[in-house]
């Protein structure tokens, strides 16, 4: 992985392009000092959003686990639910 300031980026565009696309490197960009942003190969992002999705996917199974074992706890009768409305 390699770093490069927005000015030296746009000036050398088409060759830090070339490098992501076909060298598959990953260039960071940055602005007076601070990260701000990346170029990766697209089939990269694609992975990664591939597991992103996935522990998204893992997080909301989990959390609706721990909610159905939570509901399991108390019934409530309609009876008693429509009184407390």
């Amino acid at each position: 992985m390699s770093t490069i300031t927005t000015v030296d980026a746009r000036n050398q565009f088409s060759d830090i392009l070339n490098r992501a696309a076909y060298g598959r490197e990953h260039v960071v960009l940055t602005r007076r000092g601070k990260e701000i942003a990346a170029l990766i190969p697209m089939e990269h992002l694609q992975i990664l959003e591939q597991v992103l999705a996935k522990l998204e996917d893992d997080l909301d199974l989990a959390e609706a686990l721990r909610v159905l074992d939570d509901e399991g706890d108390e019934v409530l009768e309609w009876e008693e639910v429509a009184r407390d409305l």
